[in-house]
């Protein structure tokens, strides 16, 4: 992890055939290449709804480190809306304000 993130993420290009399949998960990074939201869905969404080719769309990999301090902290977090709505535990961490890179 970097200093200021407490949980390491994977991720790679995002395969024509795991667009819409959603038990890929999804990633959309700032420009600094911290994470900024996960979904089952495709990310980000545009409102034509078709899929751009040329656009860099991320795919994660399931593959996380978390810092050992955190390690500590992550259980005793209450669950959030949008980790309960996409079923994904990574949002509960960003939900409660803390970064992933």
């Amino acid at each position: 992890t970097t200093p200021d993130a407490v949980f390491s993420i994977a991720m790679t290009s995002l395969k024509t055939e795991d667009t819409f399949d959603p038990n890929r998960v999804k990633c959309v990074v700032d420009n600094c290449g911290y994470a900024i939201y996960f979904s089952r869905g495709l990310i980000p969404y545009n409102k034509s709804g078709k899929v751009k080719p040329r656009f860099p769309y991320m795919l994660h990999l399931g593959i996380q480190g978390y810092a050992s301090k955190f390690l500590k902290i992550y259980p005793e977090l209450p669950p959030t809306p949008l980790q309960l709505e996409e079923d994904l535990e990574q949002l509960k961490v960003l939900e409660h304000g803390y970064k992933m890179k």
